[in-house]
């Protein structure tokens, strides 16, 4: 079964504020794919009337469906299928998807701010620019993040809540060189996030890696909420909005893994 934040809605107005705040800080989370960031932004959602809705509102399908409800006819956003001005995008959701302590969020992809900035540095730059915050989030076994990537593109589950992945053979046949193309893919992506987080030193940021959410996730979701809400110490109350990811139980991934890199060992051999 395909799932991906459109077909579970997330760009649909069940997730729209209930009313529209005055946005008084922005944040912008900056990640490659298959790094947690679903999970980084389910948890930051489900506190309550606080944090913003942060979502991956660059996507094209999250800018058509969002752009549909504007109360006025917009423009183009560069680099998607959507109809609206990068401005007039921004300001419907904000107008939509903050919360009642005045903070929005947002996560893009390095993929989809590039195309957004006609593939120019200093444009990805300057839009982030305009958030008084950055969450720039990494994940250190780049081998473990190509197979997630090969796996969410083979079986159509972009968003896991925790099942078991079932390949078939013929998928399996076809999958080492998948995860080879996305190993250099991510490769490209990081090092993109890297040129964009030099440009942006004096700006205030914060690093967070993968390994961190699944090793002490609450440590990690505190240490981000800490950051984003000027030192606060405490996590405001959650509740259940947003559906949080979760790794399969089952060890396939790490096996798949490891059979990666005994490919690439014999092939070198």
């Amino acid at each position: 079964m395909t799932t991906t934040h459109k077909t579970l809605g997330y760009f649909s107005a069940a997730y729209d504020s209930p009313e529209s705040y005055d946005v008084t800080t922005r944040y912008a989370i900056l990640a490659s794919p298959r790094t947690g960031s679903d999970y980084l932004c389910a948890r930051l959602a489900n506190f309550q009337d606080a944090l913003g809705m942060p979502m991956e509102y660059l996507h094209p399908d999250a800018v058509a469906e969002i752009s549909a409800r504007a109360p006025r006819p917009p423009d183009v956003v560069p680099g998607t299928e959507g109809n609206v001005a990068v401005g007039d995008y921004m300001e419907i959701l904000e107008s939509i998807r903050s919360t009642a302590d005045g903070y929005f969020g947002l996560k893009a992809q390095p993929a989809q701010l590039l195309a957004l900035a006609g593939g120019k540095l200093e444009q990805m730059a300057a839009f982030l620019r305009e958030f008084d915050k950055l969450v720039f989030l990494y994940r250190r076994d780049k081998v473990a993040q190509a197979v997630s990537g090969a796996i969410a593109q083979m079986t159509g589950r972009w968003v896991n809540f925790g099942e078991e992945i079932e390949l078939t053979g013929q998928q399996r046949t076809v999958l080492f060189p998948l995860i080879a193309e996305r190993l250099a893919g991510y490769l490209k992506e990081d090092a993109l996030v890297d040129a964009v987080a030099e440009a942006l030193a004096d700006h205030p940021s914060l690093v967070i890696e993968h390994e961190s959410l699944i090793e002490a996730p609450d440590d990690a979701i505190q240490e981000v909420v800490s950051f984003l809400k000027f030192g606060q110490d405490v996590l405001p109350p959650e509740q259940d909005l947003v559906p949080v990811t979760a790794r399969p139980a089952g060890d396939a991934a790490a096996q798949i893994r490891a059979d990666f890199l005994a490919y690439i060992a014999n092939a070198q051999g």
